[in-house]
């Protein structure tokens, strides 16, 4: 046996991790339920009020906080300090907020933007919803954008609405300044491509030779 292979087989045997695959690692992964490219029929955007859920624990905390500084203050004790009573407070004023902004999203991204193509003043073509939230509540609000309905659109628009009731919050309907045409250039070859039809016919495709 070489000296080469007895250097190898030594380095194995004091570093038995490096034989595991790369597969067997674990990997960072969002949770199923928010990972809106795991593989699915149908994606459904969580609902807002699930941080009512955070804002509950946020405040137990604080009242188990500022309980322990009431009890344990006037006995003198080095653990606990009026820093236990500033922390609950805080935990508190947190949970309070996260429990007041937990509005129930009432509107789908679906009924967005239906809603949205009906406040427009033109016919709809592409159009894509995006949620968002707006002020110091954090109100969730569906950010629409709407083409009209031209292979070049004419027209856009930009509306925002209030998830919780589907109002119009505001709108911004202007004139298309896109240019779209490259889009539509690849387009028409992909459709030549997939027909198999040529563009030009060589020019001596029907020539006959004589003698």
């Amino acid at each position: 046996m070489s000296e080469h292979q007895i250097s190898q087989d030594a380095a194995s045997e004091a570093s038995p991790l490096s034989s595991e695959p790369a597969d067997a690692l674990p990997e960072d992964a969002l949770p199923e339920d928010i990972d809106a490219t795991a593989p699915r029929l149908e994606y459904t955007i969580p609902n807002n009020s699930r941080r009512r859920l955070s804002g509950a624990v946020y405040v137990f905390c604080g009242i188990v906080f500022a309980s322990v500084w009431l009890v344990v203050r006037g006995s003198g004790s080095p653990l606990v300090n009026a820093g236990f009573l500033a922390c609950g407070i805080a935990l508190l004023a947190l949970g309070a907020h996260h429990i007041w902004t937990g509005v129930d999203l009432q509107i789908d991204d679906k009924e967005a933007l239906v809603r949205a193509s009906d406040a427009v003043g033109f016919s709809v073509g592409h159009a894509s919803a995006q949620l968002g939230w707006r002020g110091w509540l954090s109100k969730p609000t569906w950010k629409v954008l709407l083409y009209s309905n031209e292979p070049q659109p004419a027209k856009r628009a930009l509306v925002r609405l209030d998830g919780a009731n589907g109002a119009v919050v505001d709108m911004l309907e202007e004139d298309n300044p896109e240019d779209w045409s490259e889009f539509l250039a690849d387009e028409s070859e992909e459709e030549s491509t997939e027909d198999g039809s040529p563009d030009e016919l060589p020019e001596d495709s029907g020539a006959e030779h004589s003698s």
